[in-house]
């Protein structure tokens, strides 16, 4: 079983998450007694999954992966991302897979593809890392027509600790992109 080390010091917003120094953009607190830690670092440091509403000013930390939870008229949730519900972008949570937590896939037989591109990038950083989101996006946006071939991939985000595959998109009327996103602790090779 692979445990997590996670060390918070008072005052100082450098941490240790399984011997390793990061940082963050707060710190811990000690007020008469008491310590204050950001929820956010100590939530996603356990592989929970945190997502702010600034409107209530509420945090919603979700713990186990559902794939699919609705709490707004606009939006819903798909395995820790926040997705609005008006887009051609297809965004399906896996829940019968145990390799998978969330497949993006991206049709040319959709409307309007560059944006359904610029849909999957805002979304992706949401929980991946900028630098993982620009390798992908790379691929993605090389892919200008659906007769465009892209080779399969796979990718690897530091920040959530979990691998993605890309597979092969094939040089046919209708094509598709899917990125696969694969539950942590999963490893595809």
């Amino acid at each position: 079983m692979n445990e997590t080390t996670l060390v918070l010091f008072i005052g100082k917003k450098e941490y240790e998450l399984n011997g390793q120094k990061k940082q963050m953009d707060t710190e811990a607190l000690l007020i008469e007694g008491r310590t204050f830690v950001p929820a956010r670092y100590v939530a996603e440091a356990f592989g929970a999954t945190v997502s702010w509403r600034a409107e209530i000013r509420t945090v919603y930390i979700e713990t186990v992966k559902t794939g699919k939870v609705e709490y707004d008229g606009d939006t819903r949730e798909v395995a820790g991302f926040i997705v609005p519900k008006d887009i051609d972008l297809a965004v399906a949570g896996e829940r019968e897979s145990p390799s998978y937590e969330v497949t993006f896939t991206i049709s040319f037989l959709r409307k309007n593809v560059e944006k359904q591109k610029d849909d999957m990038e805002k979304i992706l950083l949401q929980r991946l890392s900028e630098d993982t989101v620009k390798e992908i996006m790379s691929l993605v946006r090389s892919k200008v027509k659906d007769t465009d071939v892209i080779e399969e991939r796979y990718f690897y985000d530091e920040k959530t600790g979990q691998y993605m595959y890309m597979p092969k998109s094939w040089p046919i009327r209708g094509s598709t992109i899917t990125l696969y996103i694969y539950r942590k602790g999963v490893k595809p090779y």
